[in-house]
């Protein structure tokens, strides 16, 4: 195993890694680290792409698992788990690192953060707003099936078109309010119903909704 395999599954940077041995102590946080990275046996031996790791772990944060409660579930520190998720020049991991956050995620990603402290509670809002800042999607946007293909996207929801003020005025006279009503409802004067309604090419119903003693403009003006 290199040092920057080592580096990547301890969640420390490579420099870090490479004058630890020169020291006769190191901070605790570092020993942990380091001795928290399981061998890498001839039958896990390699590196894979990391999209499919840091998915899961995005996902997870996306429903209110932070990475401080995600550490001990690796049996690795919180900025192992951030090096996982979010650091932009870690392209891969080991094969063992895939499958420990796989099975990791198979086993939360149906389940809820621990929220029975105020810390706890706050840490999971925390994780769910930085996650909808960052776009992250829910494990029910992903298939599992593409979790780990390249090229995959969530299935996110499609935010709803806005309707016009215009367009909701067509469907209250098409389900059948008249003229009088239309005014009160949208606060317009009769002209401007009109006015609205002709320039989305809806004279029609204009003509519809009018009352019978309303001459017609067009009808003046031609005669």
């Amino acid at each position: 195993m290199s040092l920057q395999e080592i580096a990547d599954m301890a969640g420390l940077t490579y420099s870090t890694l490479q004058i630890a041995p020169e020291r006769h102590r190191v901070q605790h946080r570092v020993a942990v680290a380091i001795m928290s990275v399981l061998p890498i046996t001839t039958a896990t031996a390699g590196l894979v792409p990391i999209a499919g790791t840091r998915r899961r772990l995005r996902a997870l944060a996306a429903i209110g698992w932070s990475q401080r409660e995600l550490a001990p579930h690796f049996g690795v520190t919180s900025q192992a788990v951030w090096q996982w998720m979010q650091r932009p020049t870690l392209r891969c991991v080991t094969t063992d690192t895939r499958a420990r956050v796989i099975a990791v995620y198979n086993k939360l990603w149906d389940q809820p953060p621990p929220a029975d402290t105020p810390k706890r509670q706050a840490a999971v809002a925390l994780s769910i707003r930085r996650a909808k800042a960052a776009g992250w999607a829910p494990p029910m946007a992903w298939d599992d099936d593409e979790l780990d293909q390249p090229d995959a996207q969530p299935d996110t929801p499609r935010k709803p078109r806005t309707t016009t003020p215009t367009e909701t005025l067509i469907e209250a006279a098409e389900l059948g309010c008249c003229l009088a009503e239309l005014c009160t409802r949208f606060n317009m004067k009769a002209s401007s119903v009109e006015r609205s309604l002709d320039r989305v090419g809806r004279h029609d119903l204009w003509v519809r909704i009018r009352p019978a003693d309303m001459s017609d403009p067009r009808t003046r003006k031609s005669a």
